[in-house]
């Protein structure tokens, strides 16, 4: 199952940014997913959601937020990044960003305060922010380090993909993520943008 509406209108002061939503019985979540985003008080942005043809009542809950999501698709995949890249292929926006089934923004205006961010340092090309990791009743801030440190981030970590826009162009130059590695294709994914001076790294002071 694949239907589409179409994308709002991006404006120059807002451009669009496609969030992609990737999940397989993800009914415990999920409608927390889609109320944080149809929150939002960006206007510039879709909410495309992938379905693994999920067997519990994720897809009673697609059918009933029918109205807040752009595009949804519900068939069997093969694993995570395999979805992930039908998401990126059916993106329409400048921007791309993950938001797992069990994550949320950080409040209403999260999507709007890192494209602020973006719109003062317009040069970049992936643009990463903070999260907050919940643990229990505690939530952590997780800040990650400035591009400089980037790599060194990845010998023993990753950078957040769930707080990460990157032009809908950089995954041209990537490619997809590789199926080939069935647990650690977006670390692959993010190896190639630091490999790649063409692919120009910036961080954005806010939580998303």
């Amino acid at each position: 199952m694949a239907t589409d509406h179409a994308p709002p209108a991006a404006t120059r002061d807002a451009p669009l940014v496609s969030i992609i939503t990737v999940c397989r019985n993800a009914a415990a979540t999920l409608e927390a997913c889609i109320d944080s985003v149809a929150a939002q008080s960006w206007a510039g942005r879709e909410h495309i959601i992938i379905d693994g043809a999920s067997s519990d009542a994720t897809p009673a809950i697609l059918d009933r937020r029918r109205a807040d999501l752009a595009v949804v698709v519900s068939e069997p995949d093969n694993g995570l990044y395999d979805a992930m890249n039908k998401g990126v292929a059916r993106a329409s926006g400048e921007f791309i960003l993950f938001l797992n089934a069990d994550d949320v923004f950080a409040g209403p205006d999260a999507l709007g305060d890192a494209m602020r961010e973006i719109a003062r340092q317009p040069e970049g090309d992936v643009y990463y922010g903070s999260l907050d990791v919940r643990d229990g009743p505690v939530t952590h801030r997780h800040v990650p380090p400035p591009p400089d440190r980037a790599l060194e981030e990845m010998v023993l970590g990753c950078l957040p993909h769930q707080s990460t826009l990157a032009r809908r162009g950089v995954f041209r130059r990537t490619g997809p993520f590789d199926l080939r590695w069935r647990r650690h294709a977006d670390y692959d994914w993010w190896l190639k943008v630091l490999a790649d001076p063409a692919i120009r790294l910036r961080q954005i002071d806010t939580t998303v």
